[in-house]
């Protein structure tokens, strides 16, 4: 992700915690570690333990919560069905069976 899009994260954190201050080398810090985070997710895992945590999130906690936001996204995808063929396309292959066998 970006440094506008790591800062944005961290203003999202720090409004769900505004008592846990950012000094400018934590900051740093944070930025540096959330380059190689997907942005969607990072957001998405932000927003998530805001909704779960009591406290501030280590760097840790927060990168392996967005890999797993990821890693759900992916699964995702991963495991939508085929589309359902359309009606016409149905109905012509079932009067082909029953053409076949006589039916």
């Amino acid at each position: 992700m970006t440094r506008t899009e790591a800062l944005s994260i961290l203003r999202l954190l720090t409004a769900a915690w505004p008592s846990h201050e950012l000094t400018d080398d934590t900051v740093a810090v944070w930025v540096d570690y959330l380059r190689d985070v997907n942005a969607e997710a990072g957001r998405t895992a932000a927003l998530e333990l805001i909704g779960h945590l009591e406290w501030f999130p280590t760097v840790v906690a927060f990168r392996r919560h967005a890999v797993a936001v990821l890693r759900r996204e992916q699964a995702k995808v991963r495991a939508l069905p085929e589309p359902a063929p359309d009606r016409e396309y149905a109905l012509a292959q079932i009067r082909a069976i029953r053409k076949e066998h006589k039916l």
